[in-house]
């Protein structure tokens, strides 16, 4: 951690023995060791492994592969952000299907509601004048009026439900058929 410490510090690349080929027969080698630092954050460490001794790498050679490790982190942060803004879009483009879709729910609740008050106001009337003539007379085509409008009364308290409006508060409609 020292030796760590030391390398971000001076911001400079540094080379160290790699210790074990010291201590055989086989060539020596060298970490070539670049520390990677942005806005003084410690990102990382690039550690090349190589037969080159430390009087034999050039002030150049240090420079040119820093330069070649900065190209390389700018183009593999283009590619982090370009990640990002695809899953942004992606989760834009998500958002805006269920927001249409919420909307399109939206526009069939209003087309609904308009619709039950369009099947109700009619109702009512086949209602009161079915209700005149059964004053007057009780016949079975009376009550076959009375059996479907009532049908169509509870297919439409079934259509309130579903879509979840309070019939009473929402519409200002009693319901048209109490007991039939």
């Amino acid at each position: 951690e020292g030796i760590l410490n030391i390398i971000f510090e001076s911001n400079k690349p540094m080379m160290l023995p790699e210790l074990s080929s010291f201590k055989s027969d086989k060539a020596k080698l060298n970490f070539i060791i670049f520390p990677i630092v942005e806005d003084r954050k410690k990102i990382g460490l690039l550690c090349i492994l190589s037969s080159v001794a430390h009087k034999n790498f050039a002030e150049e050679d240090k420079h040119l592969i820093q330069i070649l490790l900065d190209l390389t982190l700018a183009r593999i942060d283009k590619i982090v952000l370009k990640g990002k803004l695809n899953e942004s879009i992606e989760e834009l483009q998500l958002y805006q299907a269920k927001l249409s879709n919420d909307f399109r729910l939206s526009a069939i609740g209003e087309m609904t509601q308009g619709i039950v008050e369009d099947i109700l106001t009619p109702l009512q009337v086949i209602m009161m004048q079915v209700d005149f003539l059964d004053q007057n007379e009780e016949s079975p085509e009376i009550k076959k009026i009375k059996s479907q409008v009532k049908k169509v009364n509870e297919s439409i308290n079934r259509l309130v439900k579903f879509a979840n409006i309070n019939q009473k508060d929402t519409l200002g409609v009693t319901p048209l058929i109490s007991a039939v």
